[in-house]
């Protein structure tokens, strides 16, 4: 059995004990009731973590507000644990704490609803697009008054000691946004004391701040403090200039420090994508450590243990951050504590259903691609054996088709499930999603499956065996599922009949080959993947989009990878072209009421996907049970197919 100790080994913040080195982050769940008074939903979600095995959980950032405000504007949705009447907040606390796991209340000292104000922040307005205006600097924290800023220091001290009283075990300090600002130069601009031209003169805010926490709490409870320890930006924090903040954080009263990177517009850099390697900013952590004494957590991808004991052995941090892959698996502490790391359902870093879905809508909530229990634990608390045992039939093995046979099983029905390929997950759109550059992590999705399919007694898997009305009812099902996935549109544009016109799909599978130039029609991201594939292979290529930008609709850090990837890589990008015709060697478009043309051997359209659904067309008239799942329902990401397979094995 592979053992990792210094994982888990208790470590000590100040005078507190920590039982292992696996710290959960906050993240921005919005599962708050929207006056901001903590959840049931909330509180299992943290509790199912605990249970999990992991040492610390920090909640998301709480906004210390003054009451006055809170009259002001009592409909405006925000956390905070002092400001209004919260009788969960106890209840949350306890839920983690009575696991032996560690409570650590995040605090901002950003004047949230003010900010809002000075913003005139819309509802319309895309999450993204919010934190990337507020980073890049409208300079509104220039026109807060200095009475007013400490009066927000007070305040903040005045919460941190409120939550100590609640029985938190810890805080940490949010430095994004008002602390930057205040260090920051670029955006300083400031005349009294908490401006200036030096470093020095632009950390008495940061100092203050600290130095009255401390007074608020005492000597001996953890202060914690997050900190975008180099934040990839010209004229912005560098990791040198926090080393050298860090000895005097260290100095006024910071217990640990933990070391993120980037900002909410170079996002890619705190929820690091496929794009990017496992650990690839925990370095920042280990410069920062060399210049204190204090306790260091590395943040960045490190869920593998491989990569977490190394960094920790090696000296590089005391702490390891573990936020997405504690989403994906609560119990990944513990499987890896008690040798079965093999059994955790690893994440995929795709970023969809977690910064994705906050992306998208402040108030939307946090899902999980592969882990469709996320967000509703308190309603399945368990699975539990289903009242009649069925036998269910299953046509397709790929994300959706997996997660219905795995929850099928697990509830005791006898399951049958009809892969066409070899292998699970093997064909379909899934196949396809895994074969363009820096894809390889989606491949852990079969390969849980594979793993926990192999203790079930109780399915049997079909594999080269395509799934017809006449196979399926040859089984004599209670139920079926189809699952079947879908198939990518060919263009019907005219020209689009060519030969030298395929589909990304052709491309993928290797059903077509393609030659000198290479347009590729759609810059979502079917289009952009197939693109990077084709020039990873040599080619040469132009994507052309409709729309004002190319992955439009894809979170903001994977988005900023594919965009460097593809430039890296030599393509063109032409937006806003609508295309009108293919032929003549040439694709002709119209970009800004003119019409244009491009240089085109060869054509590949990703216009989209229709589901393969004439299975479920057939058996509906002679199938009573019959459900359809993921792309044969309606075409869309990995996550609806997961989460609909689970609801439609789990209420047969």
């Amino acid at each position: 059995m592979k053992t990792y100790e210094k994982l888990f080994t208790p470590g000590t913040i100040n005078s507190l004990t920590v039982k292992n080195r696996i710290i959960m982050p906050p993240m921005g769940m919005f599962m708050a009731h929207l006056t901001g008074e903590t959840s049931d939903k909330l509180i299992e979600v943290f509790a199912r973590r605990a249970r999990g095995g992991a040492g610390m959980l920090i909640t998301e950032p709480y906004f210390p507000e003054k009451q006055l405000d809170d009259f002001e504007n009592a409909r405006e949705p925000y956390h905070s644990p002092r400001a209004f009447y919260n009788p969960k907040l106890g209840e949350y606390i306890e839920a983690v704490q009575v696991h032996d796991c560690r409570f650590c209340a995040s605090l901002s000292p950003l004047p949230q609803k003010w900010m809002l104000r000075q913003m005139k922040a819309v509802s319309e307005l895309r999450m993204d697009e919010f934190e990337a205006a507020a980073y890049q600097g409208l300079g509104i924290f220039n026109k807060l008054t200095t009475g007013q800023i400490e009066g927000y220091i007070d305040d903040f001290a005045r919460v941190a000691g409120d939550l100590k009283a609640n029985g938190v075990d810890a805080i940490e300090i949010n430095f994004a946004f008002i602390c930057d600002y205040f260090t920051l130069g670029l955006f300083n601009k400031r005349e009294d004391k908490y401006g200036g031209e030096t470093l020095d003169e632009r950390l008495t805010f940061v100092r203050e701040l600290i130095e009255e926490t401390r007074r608020a709490v005492g000597k001996a409870f953890p202060i914690m403090l997050m900190i975008d320890a180099h934040q990839y930006m010209e004229g912005w924090r560098t990791i040198e200039d926090t080393c050298s903040m860090a000895v005097k954080f260290q100095q006024w009263g910071i217990d640990c420090m933990r070391c993120r990177a980037g900002t909410s517009i170079v996002m890619q850099y705190d929820c690091l994508p496929m794009y990017l390697p496992k650990g690839a900013v925990a370095h920042l952590a280990a410069q920062v450590k060399e210049v204190v004494e204090i306790p260091v957590v590395a943040n960045g991808k490190l869920s593998d243990p491989e990569v977490a004991e190394k960094l920790l052995r090696e000296g590089k941090a005391d702490f390891i951050s573990i936020a997405r892959g504690l989403l994906a698996d609560p119990d990944l502490p513990n499987k890896i504590r008690t040798g079965n790391a093999d059994r955790v359902r690893k994440c995929i870093s795709c970023n969809i259903g977690c910064l994705g879905n906050l992306m998208l809508s402040p108030i939307r909530p946090m899902r999980c691609t592969i882990n469709p229990l996320l967000g509703v634990e308190e309603k399945f608390p368990e699975i539990r054996p289903a009242l009649r045992r069925k036998k269910v039939v299953i046509a397709g093995a790929g994300p959706g088709g997996m997660s219905a046979a795995l929850t099928a099983a697990q509830r005791g029905h006898e399951v049958v499930l009809l892969e066409k390929t070899a292998k699970l997950g093997g064909g379909g759109q899934f196949r396809l999603a895994c074969i363009p550059p820096f894809k390889e992590e989606l491949l852990y999705i079969p390969e849980y499956y594979e793993r926990e399919f192999r203790d079930l007694k109780n399915i049997t898997i079909h594999y080269k065996t395509l799934a017809s009305a006449d196979s399926v009812l040859q089984e004599k099902p209670d139920a079926v599922i189809i699952a079947t996935g879908s198939r990518a549109y060919r263009s019907d544009l005219p020209g689009g009949d060519a030969q030298n016109v395929l589909t990304y799909e052709d491309i993928l599978t290797g059903g077509g080959t393609v030659g000198g130039n290479v347009v590729v029609i759609g810059g979502g991201s079917a289009g952009c993947e197939t693109a990077l594939y084709l020039l990873h292979g040599g080619a040469k290529v132009t994507i052309l989009e409709m729309l004002p930008r190319v992955l439009g609709s894809m979170n903001a850090a994977t988005r900023n990878c594919l965009v460097a990837e593809l430039a890296k890589a030599g393509a063109t990008v032409i937006e806003k072209a609508r295309v009108v015709s293919i032929g003549d060697g040439r694709v002709c478009y119209t970009r800004q009421e003119k019409e244009e043309t491009v240089q085109a051997d060869s054509v590949v359209t990703a216009l989209g996907a229709a589901p393969e659904d004439g299975l479920y067309t057939g058996l509906k008239e002679q199938v009573h049970d019959l459900h359809k799942i993921g792309d044969a329902r309606a075409p869309r990401q990995i996550m609806e197919a997961v989460r609909e397979g689970f609801y439609a094995a789990y209420y047969l």
